[in-house]
């Protein structure tokens, strides 16, 4: 299916628009109003929804949505043995990082048995469905039967599955020593991604710029702490992450699997976390092995088109031509006007087009429009190069 994609291919990074009867519902089993069975309806109803929104507005290549996860990567840790969970440093207020859920690493991470897992998560909210593993099979393998379009297996990276744990007195003696670990628990369940079809695996890493920008990676979990009081963190060398994405997806590319790794800057309720700029990571994490990189652009006024010729990469890029952090719809002419700079510095033929990072903290009807923009921009400019091909001057409006 790869072989039949357009030019500059459209795609989404990973998450969906979360419709408001998926928020009352999550609440109502938090309750203890549903069963394994209505849970089950739940997400098979809200993963269909995305795929046909995906669809109707023309993506070329598909994600399920990540409809049955909860936060990014909240739901993956009750199907884990050897966490705690700690006390949350701020409760009240305007949404910050300083509200997600935080662990401790009491004992080496292993997978739990679906059996085992547990439900709900450490803020009480019941979001898993029972399933091998870390549950991505199932998703991929519910949402394969949906479409005939491409789809696309999304995870997030292990540095970011480590960020929100805590190695203090436990068995790892730092983040990347749980994060090595996590990244075995992840390629096994790549690997039962490929076997059950997937041919295009995406990896999501915001902890990347994290800790190259020099922020502290260790987070007070249980109390408030002064600016002042935080410790300054050495940041690790950009290869050293780029080694651990390479321990995720070691032995997929030799079985047909593209590779691709997102690298943005965070975006819980649309704020990044940490500076955003990818100069702190390029050339170094070019030795991630991936197909493609998928960075973040829209949003930052397409700030460092210039990497791709600076440092002469030879990968393709995904290129986000939608901000997901901004409320408004993009029109198609703004959409092709980004399209179109990019296209100073990346060739047609290496370029993807898809949102800054995913949707899950965007309205649905929001995200609709958004992914709209996104595949009629790039009609235009698809348009515009067929023309330049068969002797005609490609319009130079700019965003």
């Amino acid at each position: 299916m790869l072989e039949r994609l357009p030019l500059l291919p459209t795609t989404v990074v990973g998450s969906h628009g979360i419709p408001g009867w998926l928020v009352v519902a999550r609440q109502a089993a938090a309750r203890g109003e549903f069963g394994p069975t209505d849970l089950e309806e739940l997400y098979a109803d809200a993963t269909q929804l995305a795929i046909l929104d995906q669809e109707r507005a023309g993506i070329d290549v598909l994600s399920d949505g990540e409809m049955r996860r909860l936060h990014f990567v909240q739901g993956f840790y009750g199907r884990l043995y050897g966490l705690e969970p700690l006390p949350v440093a701020r409760k009240l207020g305007a949404p910050g990082y300083d509200m997600v859920p935080q662990y401790r690493a009491v004992e080496r991470i292993t997978l739990r048995p679906p059996e085992a897992q547990d439900p709900s998560t450490s803020s009480g909210e019941a979001c898993l469905t029972r399933a091998e593993g870390l549950g991505i099979v199932e998703e991929f393998v519910f949402a394969r039967r949906l479409t005939q379009k491409p789809l696309k297996v999304t995870c997030p990276g292990p540095l970011m599955f480590a960020l929100q744990i805590q190695p203090d007195g436990g068995p790892y003696r730092d983040r990347f020593e749980i994060a090595a670990d996590l990244a075995q628990l992840i390629n096994q369940e790549l690997h039962r991604c490929a076997d059950a079809g997937a041919r295009i695996v995406q990896l999501d890493d915001p902890s990347f710029s994290f800790h190259r920008s020099g922020a502290d990676a260790v987070f007070a979990p249980t109390a408030a702490v002064a600016v002042g009081e935080i410790p300054a963190a050495e940041p690790p060398p950009a290869g050293a992450l780029a080694e651990l994405y390479n321990l995720a997806v070691a032995g997929l590319r030799e079985r047909g699997v593209k590779l691709l790794l997102h690298l943005c800057f965070g975006n819980f309720h649309g704020r990044p976390r940490t500076a955003r700029s990818y100069r702190t990571l390029f050339p170094a994490v070019l030795a991630a092995q991936c197909d493609q990189f998928v960075l973040e652009f829209a949003g930052r006024e397409l700030a460092q088109l210039d990497l791709w010729q600076e440092f002469g990469i030879d990968r393709e890029l995904g290129a986000g031509v939608v901000d997901v952090k901004a409320f408004y719809p993009e029109s198609a002419a703004q959409v092709a006007g980004r399209v179109r700079r990019l296209l100073a510095h990346v060739s047609a033929e290496k370029l993807w087009l898809n949102p800054d990072c995913g949707f899950n903290h965007s309205a649905r009807w929001v995200c609709a429009a958004k992914l709209r923009a996104l595949v009629e921009g790039a009609c235009l400019v698809r348009t515009e190069l067929a023309g330049a091909t068969a002797g005609a001057t490609p319009g130079a409006t700019q965003e």
